[in-house]
Order: structure tokens, then C-alpha cells, then sequence
């Protein structure tokens, strides 16, 4: 102290971790003094607690919730995010018994993602897993939530130029062939009647049919997702039902000829909200489509 001075401020030094632990309290003892006398020469502070205690997990996120039958085997159907009061903690992710693990053994996870073992062994609908999150902080505590994962049959078509090589017949070849899955690849794969959906990288193009392409009875384009599509060339040759649903303020334009395929009855149905324009020849000299319907959205002849 120098002369005059009754206080002086001085730092303790905390060695800090991250161990939850009651607040401490420690002593401070002043001892030869110069120039000055201590009236009262022990006092006693607090180090307060600041860590926080590790709690459980509350929740858990899957980004994706759907999956086709064409994805293959340990196709990734979404990755698993915990919501954890522990900001600093890391987490585990396993399959567990409980409600709604009915296809638990239909999917694995590697990581922090949930995968189907093998899609193509699925069929349309849905599957419900029951997943558990552990975390890495004291007690390594757990939070165990349900999912329902919806499997459909849905081609993507994802290329607007037609492979010059035929369709092998194989979804994976066909996707590997010519840089991606083309409509005629994709018709090809439709037998028994599938929705065929098409990429939104597709918006604005054209799609130019190299020949007279078969859709099986019961097939759909379905344009949801592209918003503004043309096909064009040769002929659509229809087995039987054929329908096309897109949304408000899509449009769908098929120039190529419609007919059917000479010995079945074809009806064309109109789905959606959105625009459907028919610019080639909807008949044939044969039976020709018996009929074109609108349900929603509209048509354009």
C-alpha cells in the first residue's frame, strides 16, 4: 500500500474446465504490511459454477423422410441432427427397439445417416424405424424418437437428351449410360404402370423422342416438380390409361403424337392445378384415344 491507501484490487487466477461442480470458495490472508496496520486480514471469496450440466437430447431431425425403390443398396434416405441444451456435445445414432421400429431391419445407419439396406427389396409406402440419439456428455444420456419413412415407385427422369444406346433394362445402368435418365429409359422401366417425375433441372427444356415409345397402361408424368416442360417428336404409344398432373402455374406442352398402340382402348386424364398442352395428333386411324379428360387445372388442344 502506499501512504494513503485503505484498498487495493487484485486478480485470482481460475484454472477453468468443463466439470459440473458446486460453486468453491477460497481465502485471502494480507501478511506484513508496510507502513500500515490490518484491521481485518482474511477474506473469503466464491468461484461461482459456470458449466453447464449435461442434459439429455430433446429431439431429433432426419433432413430427408423419402426414398425410391431405384436407389440401390445403403441408399442414404436423410442425415440425423439431435437438438441438445449441450452445444459442445457430439452424438451417436443407433436403431433401437420400441414404438414404431416395425422395419427397423430394413435400414441401418452409418454415421449420422439412415440408409436402407437395399431399396429395390422395398415397395411403394411407408416404413417406420425407431432411432436413438446418445450423447457424449457425462452419463452419455439418450433421446429415442420414431420416423416414418415414405418408400415410392417414382422414375425421375433427370436428362433431356434421349442415350442413343437402348435401355439396358437396369435402373442403374440406365442412370449410368448416358449421364443420367432419360425419358425413354425411364418408359422402358415403367412396365405395370409407374409415375414418371422429372428433375426441376429439367425447367424450360425440350425433350425430343427419337422414335415411337410404349407407356404401359396406368402410367403418369407427373410435372409437379419441373414446372415448365416440352416433349416433342415421333409418338407416345398408349397401352391403356395415361394421366398428367402438375401444379399452379406449371405447364406440361406434348407436342409428340398421342395414339394408342393399336389393339388396347386409350383414355388420357388430366390432373392437377396446373396447364396441359396437346399440340400433336391425339388419334390414330385405329381405335384412337377414346377419351381426353380434364378432372383439374387445364387443358389445351
Amino acid at each position: 500500500f502506499a501512504a494513503g491507501e485503505t484498498s487495493k484490487t487484485f486478480n485470482v487466477l481460475i484454472d477453468g474446465d468443463t466439470t459440473t461442480e458446486p460453486d468453491e470458495t477460497f481465502t485471502v490472508t494480507l501478511s506484513n504490511p508496510g507502513n500500515a496496520t490490518i484491521s481485518d486480514a482474511t477474506a473469503t471469496g466464491t468461484i461461482t459454477n459456470d458449466d453447464i450440466p449435461n442434459a439429455a437430447p430433446t429431439d431429433i431431425s432426419l433432413s430427408n423422410a423419402t426414398l425410391s425403390i431405384y436407389d440401390g443398396s445403403n441408399a442414404t434416405v436423410g442425415t440425423l441432427t439431435s437438438t441438445d441444451a449441450n452445444g459442445g456435445d457430439t452424438h451417436t445414432y443407433t436403431l433401437v427397439s420400441g414404438t414404431g421400429d416395425t422395419h427397423n431391419t430394413s435400414f441401418n445407419i452409418s454415421g449420422n445417416s439412415l440408409r436402407a439396406n437395399d431399396a429395390s427389396a422395398l415397395t411403394a409406402g411407408d416404413y417406420s424405424v425407431r432411432i436413438r440419439s446418445t450423447d457424449s456428455g457425462a452419463g452419455n444420456l439418450t433421446y429415442a424418437k420414431a420416423f416414418t419413412i415414405t418408400v415410392t415407385d417414382t422414375l425421375i427422369v433427370t436428362v433431356a437428351a434421349i442415350d442413343a444406346s437402348a435401355p439396358a433394362g437396369s435402373y442403374a445402368a440406365d442412370l449410368a449410360d448416358g449421364g443420367g435418365l432419360d425419358l425413354r429409359e425411364a418408359l422402358a422401366l415403367a412396365g405395370g404402370g409407374k409415375t414418371i417425375g422429372f428433375d426441376a433441372g429439367l425447367s424450360g427444356q425440350t425433350i425430343t423422342l427419337g422414335g415411337s415409345y410404349a407407356v404401359a397402361a396406368g402410367t403418369t408424368f407427373d410435372a409437379n416438380t419441373v414446372g415448365t416442360l416440352t416433349i416433342t417428336g415421333q409418338t407416345l404409344s398408349l397401352a391403356g390409361a395415361f394421366s398428367v398432373t402438375n401444379g399452379t402455374g406449371d405447364t406440361l406442352t406434348i407436342n409428340s403424337h398421342l395414339a394408342d398402340n393399336g389393339s388396347d382402348t386409350s383414355a388420357l386424364t388430366k390432373n392437377g392445378a396446373g396447364t396441359l398442352v396437346l399440340g400433336g395428333t391425339n388419334n390414330t386411324s385405329s381405335t384412337g384415344l377414346n377419351t381426353i379428360m380434364a378432372s383439374a387445372g387445364r387443358l389445351q388442344i
